[in-house]
Formats: structure tokens, C-alpha cells, sequence
């Protein structure tokens, strides 16, 4: 009995039936399967396919319809930022070894104000940029400018638009008398898909604070006050990092004090936070955890510490120590009462690190570093000549408060041979996007963009036709096309193909490296 071939088989199918099929599928195999048929074909060109394609990208990375409005924006617009991270990836292959230029003019931002804006804030101009930080998508950004002569911070929301030939839009601006030192993390809320939180520090004296500013994105966007955490560290000027727990409204800040690092857990919504707690800790020795002792011998703040967070636990790299901690309750601010040390749970440290080994570190300053889910979370190790990968899987179902909910288990060792490579994440921090991992080292006049498809770190056949060369990856160089001296710090966002450059001269500037199609839409 012969068997039908699967295209004559959904070509039987009704246009509705296909659409549900679809949006089960990746855009770039949306992409595939056009091909196949004459039917097929008409329906992945209808706007119902590529809204749901765009919304399965837009869950991945805790984008909301504020930032992507999937009713206004044209099929073409649709399906080009569907397909734009696998375009950017294509990109940087196709590439591969050679330089490619912006595709659009360069935008800059401008730091002049309207009559009207001079009025309302008492100042001549916006002043230079001092920090700055992409939101999840890459549509907006958010820049923090330190007013000297008033001591204030003003926070300008940008709206950069969806393609490079945009004009540069100041949608919102907000003076706040405090001043504040640099932006931490931009957090979504959970409840509603309007608001985002712009997370702040003010390094002291008299102690570190935390701000939390709320960005409405309704209608027209406002940025206003909402919320602030007082660190309690003995040292008025330590430094603040704080990274978002994934589908929530928590924050997991960093602080490093009397020779010890300090983990803070705030619900900013509920204002609730307890505290993780570096400290002696003795566990018992396994295959996949040695024994570690005397966290108080850690006397220097460029010790590295990177903190991973997932729904359930938290994890710390600490010179190539990984403390595991079960999120623990939290308590709620107002009521006054005193807040609780935790301990880790288990410390672990992978099987054979050696001098010179480092983790891979990751960008968790926003939800946009989210990894393809069809890939089991993972972090990497670079050891010697080799890659190592670490399973991140879950190792408590009874739920036992003295378990870790979470282990980093050794899965694959694989050579890793290539210097330049290597160099490139060593010294800078990874930006996850489906299949790959982006790294970007500015270079002079130019970012070296290095991707590695994580793919085939699980592919078993792709493993052994890698041989003795080890892990591919490949590399590019995006030109300016323009010159300014230094770079002080860069953002990056895979889904639009753009990254913008904060000068040592404190002037940002937008360079973008995917086309998106012409439209009469945003």
C-alpha cells in the first residue's frame, strides 16, 4: 500500500486547519514549508500566520504588544521581525570573516529641548548621556542623563521605531531629584503588559539605594516614581548589579561589601525582599560536587560574581564556585521586621576547571536574553582547549527546602581551540537569541560580532563530524562607517539587528544592520 506524500496530505486540509498547524512552527520553518505547495504558499502570505509567528517570538523574549503592536504593523513588517533573528545570524554568516557596513543611516540622539521642555524641567538642554539601556526587543531605549548643577537624574524614554529609517522619537522624560549613579535592569510587570521597570542605583553616601521608576507605555508614555530599596552595606559607594527573575516582578541585586558579596531578592511589585548570604559553608563531596570551605577568604572586589536566575532558584558564579539557592519567602518591607540570611542550598564547581577557565557570562540585564526553550537551559565553561556544557535541570520534584530545586549537571565536553574565540568570551558578555550565542568585542572602529549555534552542542552526528577542530564559530565585522573615540558601553538587541554605541564623548548613536521592508505603518 503506497503512502500519500505529506504535502498532497495537507493540501487537503482547509486554509483554517493549516493556520492552527502553523503557529506550532518556528518562522524561519514557516518559512520551509511555504515551499512545498501552491496552497501552502497562500496561506503562510496571510496576516494571521505571521502575527502568530511574531507573538511566538514576542512570549520567548517578554515582549509586549506596547512595544510591537501586532495589529498596526504591516504583513511585511510581520514577517521581517519574525525572521530577523535568524536573518541576523545569517547575517553574521554569510559574512563570516569579512565586514559589512549599516544598511540604514546612522541615527544619533539629540540632546536638544523644546521651548516647552526648557520650561518644564529648568534646563537648557537634555546634557550628556550617561548611561543607558535597551528594552526587550530593542525598540526602545532608555537614557539616564546626571544633572550636576541640580544634583538630579532626568530619564528619557527613546523610541528608536522598528527599522533604521526612523526618525529618533523622545516619547517620555522624567526629572527626579535624586541622583542617580547608572541604570541596572529594565524588568516587565507580570500583571500588566503596558508597564515596564526601569531599575536605577544611587551608589550613597549614606548606603546604596535601588530605584524603581514605572514606565507606562499606554497611550502616551510616562515615566514615574515608584519605589526605592535602601542596600544596608557597611560601605557607602559599593557597587549595585541587579538582573530579572524571568516571568516575574523580582530582582536579584548584587552588592559587595566588608569582603563579601550580598544578594538581595526584591519583589518590586510587592515590595517584599530577603536576603542570600555568602558565608562558611561545608557540603558533602560528589562526582559533580567537591567540598568548598571559607567563602570569607574572598577579600577583592574583582572577583567575579554572575548571577543566573530561574523561576525557582538562584544561582551564583563566584570565581568558578556555583552557589545554588532555593528562592526563598520573602518579607514584606512595611512590616518592619528584620530580614532573613539565606544560605546556599549546595555549592557545586564543575569536575575539572583549571587556572585560567571561565564561565561564559551572560546578559541578564533584560528579559531579551532568553534562550530558544527548545534547548534545555544550559552555561557554559571554557576550561584549557575545551567547551564545556552545563545541563541546568530540575532535581527537587518533592519540593525538600535541604535540595536544590536546580543543578548545573556536565552533559558535553567539546574542543574549543580557536584563540580569537576564546578571547571573545572571556571578555565580554554573551547576548542569547534562539539558536545561538552571540559574542561582541569592540574593536577600534568596529564591533566583532562571533556567533556559536548552540545546536550543535546537542547534535551527536554534528559532534563527531567536528573532530579534533572542535566547536565552530563564526564571526563578522560591522563597520561604523563613522569615527569617534571610545567606546563606554553598547547595547545590543539580535531581534531588530541594531546595537547602540554610548561614546567616551557621551554621545549615543543607532546603528542598524537588518533592512526592514517599506511600509506606511510605525
Amino acid at each position: 500500500m503506497s503512502v500519500e506524500p505529506s504535502g498532497r496530505i495537507l493540501d487537503k486540509l482547509s486554509p483554517d486547519v493549516l493556520v492552527n498547524i502553523l503557529k506550532f512552527l518556528s518562522p524561519k520553518d514557516i518559512i520551509s514549508t511555504r515551499q512545498t505547495s501552491k496552497l501552502l504558499y497562500t496561506v503562510t502570505k496571510s496576516r494571521t500566520v505571521w502575527i502568530n509567528a511574531l507573538r511566538f517570538i514576542m512570549v520567548r523574549y517578554s515582549i509586549t504588544e506596547a512595544i510591537f503592536p501586532l495589529q498596526k504593523m504591516t504583513l511585511s513588517m510581520l514577517e521581517h521581525i519574525a525572521l530577523s533573528p535568524y536573518r541576523f545570524a545569517a547575517l553574521v554568516e554569510k559574512y563570516h570573516e569579512s565586514t559589512t557596513q549599516p544598511l540604514t543611516s546612522i541615527r544619533t540622539l539629540s540632546t536638544r529641548f523644546t521651548d516647552e521642555e526648557k520650561k518644564t524641567y529648568g534646563l537648557p538642554t537634555s546634557g550628556r548621556v550617561d548611561d543607558f539601556l535597551m528594552a526587550p526587543g530593542g525598540r526602545y531605549l532608555v537614557t539616564l542623563s546626571y544633572q550636576k548643577t541640580q544634583q538630579s537624574t532626568l530619564f528619557t524614554l527613546w523610541d528608536l521605531g522598528l527599522g533604521g529609517d526612523e526618525a529618533v522619537k523622545a516619547v517620555a522624560r522624567f526629572l527626579d531629584p535624586a541622583g542617580m549613579t547608572g541604570i541596572c535592569c529594565l524588568s516587565m510587570d507580570p500583571t500588566d503588559p503596558q508597564v515596564l521597570y526601569l531599575i536605577s542605583v544611587q551608589q550613597g553616601p549614606p548606603r546604596p539605594v535601588i530605584f524603581a521608576h514605572k514606565v507606562s507605555l499606554m497611550g502616551t508614555p510616562q515615566i514615574s516614581s515608584f519605589r526605592e530599596l535602601e542596600i544596608s552595606a557597611t560601605a557607602p559607594y559599593s557597587d549595585c548589579e541587579a538582573v530579572v527573575v524571568p516571568d516575574s516582578s523580582t530582582l536579584v541585586i548584587s552588592t559587595f561589601y566588608d569582603g563579601r558579596f550580598h544578594f538581595w531578592v526584591w519583589d518590586v511589585l510587592a515590595n517584599a525582599a530577603t536576603i542570600l548570604w555568602s558565608q562558611e559553608y561545608i557540603v558533602t563531596d560528589s562526582p559533580t560536587v567537591r567540598i568548598i570551605v571559607d567563602l570569607h577568604q574572598m577579600r577583592s572586589q574583582d572577583w567575579l560574581s554572575q548571577v543566573l536566575p530561574y523561576n525557582d532558584c538562584i544561582m551564583v558564579i563566584i570565581e568558578g564556585q556555583i552557589l545554588v539557592y532555593n528562592i526563598p519567602p520573602l518579607v514584606p518591607l512595611d512590616s518592619r521586621l528584620p530580614l532573613p540570611f539565606n544560605s546556599p542550598v549546595i555549592l557545586t564547581t564543575p569536575p575539572t576547571v583549571y587556572f585560567g577557565s571561565f564561565f561564559v557570562v551572560e546578559d541578564f540585564e533584560s528579559p531579551t536574553s532568553s534562550a530558544n526553550p527548545d534547548l534545555p537551559p544550559y552555561m557554559l565553561v571554557v576550561d584549557h582547549d575545551q567547551l564545556m556544557v552545563l545541563e541546568i535541570k530540575d532535581s527537587n520534584p518533592l519540593r525538600n527546602d535541604r535540595l536544590p530545586n536546580k543543578l548545573p549537571i556536565v552533559t558535553e565536553t567539546v574542543n574549543f581551540t580557536d584563540p580569537v574565540t576564546r578571547l571573545a568570551a572571556e571578555k565580554t558578555v554573551a547576548k542569547k537569541c534562539e539558536d545561538h550565542m552571540f559574542f561582541v568585542h569592540y574593536d577600534e572602529s568596529a564591533f566583532l560580532v562571533f556567533a556559536l549555534d548552540v545546536r550543535q552542542l546537542y547534535d551527536v552526528d554534528k559532534l563527531d563530524k567536528l573532530g579534533t577542530g572542535g566547536v565552530r564559530t563564526t564571526n563578522t565585522t560591522l563597520e561604523f562607517s563613522m569615527s569617534f573615540h571610545g567606546v563606554h558601553s553598547k547595547q545590543f538587541s539580535p531581534i531588530l539587528g541594531r546595537f547602540c554605541v554610548l561614546t567616551d564623548a557621551n554621545d549615543v548613536h543607532i546603528f542598524d544592520y537588518l533592512v526592514a521592508p517599506d511600509r506606511d505603518d510605525l
